[in-house]
């Protein structure tokens, strides 16, 4: 018997897999998983259950549960499941999946929009260090116009590509501070292209309201507690 680790593992590692799959849990019921794809990219899973496709409960679930309980009170809460032939368990599992596709349709531009936001993020935090990604750039990355990227940015987002960029540079600067603590604030300037580490200081304190030193002296108080 396959377990959901099994089919979820079998559908990450062959995502061409974009069937509806089933399986039978311990007790014998029905349960069914979907693999989520938006633009050939697995993003989540819709699962129905547990259906009853059995008239009988299984022997040797009976037989192992009597050892240590009353079988009939596992016969009588199994019988309470509403028991479904094949032809209507085939409608049901048919029937969920046109819902999910709908779903879907219905919400493709919003999955979309968040799928392009999250390629656009991870591609600033891959390029932290660089002193400037003009706006182009990610446009023709992203393969959309610059003014939809902007656009994209401030609706979703509530802040314009040159912030997040910013946001992404003092991000990174807290995260050398906290691992490297004999790091320099001119040295982490410099690894986040910022040729004056004073501009960099002044940045970080209108961003974070403290200077960078600051952030330095509240970490390393709160981590000696």
């Amino acid at each position: 018997m396959r377990t959901i680790s099994d089919l979820l593992c079998s559908i990450i590692f062959e995502k061409t897999n974009k069937k509806l799959l089933y399986y039978h849990c311990h007790a014998g019921l029905m349960e069914a998983i979907l693999p989520i794809f938006i633009e050939n990219h697995l993003i989540g899973f819709a699962m129905i259950g547990q259906i009853r496709t059995r008239q009988n409960i299984l022997p040797s679930l009976k037989k192992d549960w009597s050892k240590k309980y009353d079988a009939s009170e596992l016969e009588d809460t199994f019988n309470l499941l509403p028991y479904f032939p094949k032809k209507k368990t085939d409608h049901i599992l048919d029937l969920f999946s046109i819902l999910i596709d709908y779903i879907i349709a219905k919400e493709m531009i919003t999955v979309k929009a968040h799928l392009l936001i999250e390629r656009i993020v991870n591609y600033i935090k891959e390029n932290v260090h660089r002193k400037n990604i003009p706006l182009d750039e990610i446009a023709q990355y992203a393969g959309k116009s610059r003014y939809t990227i902007a656009h994209l940015l401030k609706k979703n987002l509530g802040t314009t590509f040159k912030t997040i960029f910013i946001e992404a540079k003092l991000d990174k600067a807290e995260e050398y501070f906290r691992t490297q603590p004999d790091i320099t604030i001119a040295q982490v300037a410099e690894k986040l292209g910022y040729d004056d580490q004073f501009y960099f200081s002044r940045i970080y304190k209108k961003f974070r309201k403290i200077p960078p030193s600051q952030y330095i002296k509240n970490y390393k108080l709160r981590s000696s507690k």
